[in-house]
């Protein structure tokens, strides 16, 4: 009796047992084969940490050991050159001049966007482990955090499982949230977000204060992360609002009282933003966004020219561009993963009686569009820091730059990893797949491709020559 249980649990979680499985292998593989620093400012992501959790010295000593004296320095921009054996091992042992003094911890609240990592990281120096092993420990821990996230999303996840874990899986996604930098964080505490306000639109329970109080959580951990995805958090709309049950005291019910006066909130919010932005009116970003918005066709042009130019090369970077942005996936994998996404979602193995309308999927893919269009803004702010142009100037001279600017520099495609589950399921289908074994085989097929991709590619560019 006892085997038949644990037969049958292993079948109900055999989805969730072979993502572990699976993030972990290639995570592992990330993290032993991508040599040190190579991540692209992973070097600065280690120096952030520092900062977020006070100052101690640690970085400098890194990039004298590790950096310079390990030759990984030598690396970035320098598609021929190999690791060097002899150096590494000459470095592999050498330690932290002192060990981690918890009385000069100084946690500020950007700690969160390298937790795991840094938690990693700190109990590797706190246990006087080698400089090398502490960087280990840091991609091992955001791998951990990488996998309870992953599975808590597939559990949350209502319809659509196997699109959320291709999401996750994709190459270049597995290597940044295994690695030392805000994606580790981000991206899954994002996907997560959407995966739970699809479970509260489709569950029948009354959302109360408990529920909000998880999507404001999680919400503030993808604000401090990286500001723009918590937009996602404005899915919750596809969710009406007499589903919500929000009881101040026994008598004041708030979601009722929005619903009867939600046009004042509406009036509220309008005149919020105004205020907000007309208060930041200085900074180069809001002028770069009212200037967007003032000259939007000069702005969609400047899109046309940056996607016409870099379209194609953000695909390769959200699929898998590795290491120091040198290690690119072929066209013939780029074609199977395209066509392996359109696979999976043009099909479901749910059985819910609840469908996803128009109106609902176009509050999501506008959400998406809402995400993609601000990372731009926000890269357009950065090209013109970058190419020394005035920022201090005002909102007209902002409108000229737009037909100035040749193109937007900066984005690279694994910024849409976040949004893409929501794209996704507003486009998605509604063919059910009955026959799941050939179903999911397919699925198996295809990550051992993907497996086998980033190990061929990974080895040949840092170990083979």
């Amino acid at each position: 009796m006892a085997q038949v249980k644990m037969s049958q649990k292993i079948k109900d979680n055999i989805l969730y047992i072979c993502f572990a499985a699976f993030i972990l292998v290639q995570g592992l593989i990330f993290a032993f084969i991508v040599p040190f620093g190579q991540v692209p400012d992973e070097m600065t992501h280690y120096q952030l940490i520092e900062e977020e959790w006070g100052k101690s010295g640690y970085y400098s000593e890194i990039v004298d050991v590790v950096w310079q004296q390990g030759g990984y320095d030598d690396l970035p921009g320098n598609a021929e050159a190999k690791v060097d054996d002899a150096a590494v091992d000459s470095i592999s042992g050498v330690k932290f001049s002192k060990g981690y003094d918890f009385l000069e911890f100084r946690p500020h609240l950007n700690m969160i966007r390298h937790l795991p990592a840094a938690i990693g990281f700190y109990i590797g120096v706190a246990l006087h482990l080698p400089i090398l092993t502490c960087t280990y420990m840091a991609e091992i821990f955001a791998t951990i955090f990488f996998v309870i996230m992953g599975i808590l999303t597939l559990k949350t996840a209502p319809i659509k499982k196997e699109i959320f874990a291709f999401c996750l899986l994709i190459p270049e996604c597995v290597q940044q949230c295994t690695s030392v930098n805000y994606d580790s964080v981000v991206i899954p505490t994002s996907i997560f977000l959407f995966a739970y306000i699809l479970k509260l639109y489709y569950s029948e329970e009354k959302i109360r204060w408990k529920q909000m109080g998880i999507l404001a959580l999680v919400s503030l951990v993808v604000l401090i992360t990286k500001a723009p995805y918590v937009l996602i958090a404005l899915s919750i709309f596809i969710i009406p609002i007499s589903r919500f049950e929000l009881k101040i005291g026994k008598k004041f019910e708030a979601a009722s009282f929005f619903r009867k006066f939600w046009y004042i909130f509406l009036i509220l919010a309008c005149v919020a933003g105004v205020a907000g932005v007309y208060l930041l009116r200085r900074s180069p970003e809001i002028k770069t966004l009212v200037a967007d918005i003032l000259s939007f066709p000069s702005f969609v042009s400047l899109l046309y020219r940056t996607y016409a130019h870099w379209g194609y090369y953000h695909l390769q970077q959200m699929v898998g561009m590795f290491g120091w942005i040198d290690s690119v996936v072929t066209s013939q994998f780029l074609l199977l993963f395209f066509g392996m996404m359109v696979y999976l979602n043009v099909t479901i193995t749910e059985k819910v009686e609840k469908k996803l309308n128009f109106p609902r999927r176009l509050i999501l893919f506008l959400i998406a569009v809402a995400i993609v269009l601000l990372i731009e803004t926000v890269l357009q702010t950065w090209t013109y820091k970058y190419l020394n142009w005035d920022i201090m100037a005002g909102i007209d001279a902002f409108r000229s730059y737009n037909t100035d600017l040749t193109e937007i520099l900066g984005v690279q495609g694994r910024y849409w990893i976040p949004c893409l589950p929501l794209i996704l399921v507003a486009l998605s289908g509604t063919i059910e797949r009955k026959n799941v074994k050939v179903y999911y085989g397919i699925q198996i097929v295809y990550y051992i491709i993907a497996l086998i991709n980033v190990i061929t590619l990974l080895y040949s560019r840092y170990w083979m020559g």
